[in-house]
């Protein structure tokens, strides 16, 4: 295990669907509660459509360049397991991905419930259940969140939709809760960009890779690409796909 900054790293954008010309960032930020929020009753809906992807300009000095925010739904599969994210990145486990199930609280507005739509995603992954279907796209929240288990289908709500980072540089200086530029010279995560840990034993520059452990919820990023598939058949060869690129060594 070891770290670096969310501002070297990279993504790629291997999500579906084209950047809306149309909208720039919204006017209350990409961590506005307006935006970002978890479902209290069956009658809240999100504040856009949920796929939409918006492209923007960061000019921090650490990353600057382009990047696309994607607007979701996150859902936890486990009864009474949150997997939430907070603002301590440091254990790595942010890398939100599509994955199957059948309890997130949108389906009761489909007549076809036996696949998720692609705008549905966790970090909860279950190494025991036939219907993981784990694709290699990685979606960073840039909100706090959380879900409440398997009753929201029942109950019509209990999930989360916001703002998340999928593709270009990291938006530390857009987005409170990636940014850790109060971190002194004498932190490991001085300067822009929140610490995440990941499996950089070997090799901590390069191509990246999501890295999929025996636990649930332990997704991370490695650049060795031996060792991606902790969970073995389910996944098969999805995640050899790379999610990035790390442009720094290992903190």
């Amino acid at each position: 295990m070891a770290g670096i900054n969310l501002s070297s790293l990279v993504l790629y954008d291997n999500w579906p669907g084209p950047v809306n010309p149309n909208l720039g960032i919204p006017t209350d930020g990409w961590d506005s509660t307006r935006s970002n929020f978890k479902t209290t009753s069956a009658a809240d809906q999100p504040a856009y459509p949920l796929g939409t992807k918006i492209m923007h300009y960061t000019d921090n000095s650490w990353c600057p360049g382009w990047y696309t925010m994607m607007y979701l739904m996150y859902h936890s599969y486990e009864a009474g397991a949150v997997y939430d994210v907070s603002k301590d990145f440091s254990d790595g486990y942010i890398f939100c991905t599509k994955c199957d199930g059948s309890t997130a609280q949108a389906y009761g507005t489909i007549a076809d419930v036996s696949t998720i739509p692609y705008y549905v995603v966790s970090k909860c992954l279950t190494k025991g259940a036939g219907d993981v279907s784990v694709q290699s796209a990685v979606a960073i929240p840039c909100y706090t969140l959380a879900s409440d288990g398997t009753g929201v289908y029942v109950a019509g709500y209990g999930d989360s939709y916001g703002w998340f980072w999928v593709s270009g540089v990291c938006p530390a200086k857009d987005v409170t809760l990636m940014d850790n530029a109060a971190a002194g010279i004498g932190s490991v995560c001085a300067g822009i960009g929140a610490c995440v840990s990941g499996n950089f034993i070997g090799k901590a520059r390069g191509t990246a890779f999501l890295e999929f452990s025996v636990a649930l919820g332990t997704v991370m990023l490695t650049c060795d690409q031996t060792s991606v598939t902790d969970l073995t058949t389910f996944f098969e060869n999805a995640s050899m796909t790379p999610v990035g690129w790390i442009c720094m060594t290992a903190i």
